[in-house]
């Protein structure tokens, strides 16, 4: 009963933090991917 209520009050975070990752990761494979694209239009022009 005790962890479960220890559980319920991290898990909002847990998600938050899991969040906040995923769309670091995410910002950070966009970056990458608009830099190569980039890239690639100074190559073929």
């Amino acid at each position: 009963m005790i962890l479960r209520l220890i559980f319920r009050q991290l898990h909002p975070d847990f998600i938050n933090v899991r969040t906040a990752y995923t769309s670091k990761i995410w910002a950070q494979l966009t970056k990458i991917f608009l830099q190569n694209q980039a890239q690639k239009d100074s190559e073929s022009a």
